[in-house]
């Protein structure tokens, strides 16, 4: 199989449901296999272009779909509303989260990632961020657009990277770094 491909797998179990009326549209998605789960659901109503867009994953396995030897199981949960996908459009808003709880990465289990953006008028406000025994960083940005230029702040930070513990480095390296740009 190839990387870029996705797999079907046996045992592979799905239920939906579609709704659609002139005035709204209701999806919702679950994946079963062996015990994980994937969950989405979406709403859009097309008069204001407002949509909402929920997904979580319980000890789903990713590997399984996108054949990909590093990918593993993962827990996460995330939630998206707005209005419009234009982001010249000074009216279009969205706000969202994101938690990662667990992804295996080869013989890595990234824990504890986090996302929140919110945009409206224009004004971009996102927080990345990234905490665990052996790394903690995180993104923070503020950035106002317009269609012929975007002025931005970001602000990173790394309070730990355990180069060791991550076997980037023979050597005991914790690295910090603070950096903030305009």
């Amino acid at each position: 199989t190839k990387s870029n491909t996705l797999h079907i797998p046996s045992g592979l179990t799905y239920r939906g449901d579609l709704f659609y009326t002139p005035d709204t549209m209701h999806a919702q998605c679950l994946l079963i296999l062996d015990r994980g789960t994937a969950f989405v659901e979406c709403n859009y109503t097309p008069d204001n272009s407002v949509y909402e867009l929920n997904l979580r994953t319980d000890s789903f396995d990713l590997q399984k779909i996108i054949p990909h030897k590093k990918l593993g199981l993962i827990n996460l949960q995330a939630h998206a509303i707005g209005n419009s996908i234009n982001y010249r459009d000074e009216g279009t808003s969205l706000r969202g989260t994101l938690q990662l709880h667990t992804l295996q990465w080869g013989d890595y289990t990234l824990t504890n990632a986090s996302a929140q953006i919110a945009a409206t008028n224009r004004i971009l406000h996102a927080h990345v961020s990234y905490n665990d025994s052996q790394m903690q960083w995180s993104i923070a940005t503020s950035a106002k657009y317009s269609p012929e230029a975007v002025e931005a702040i970001i602000d990173t930070q790394i309070n730990n990277l355990d180069m060791l513990a991550l076997h980037l480095t023979n050597n005991d390296i914790r690295p910090t770094l603070k950096c903030y740009t305009t």
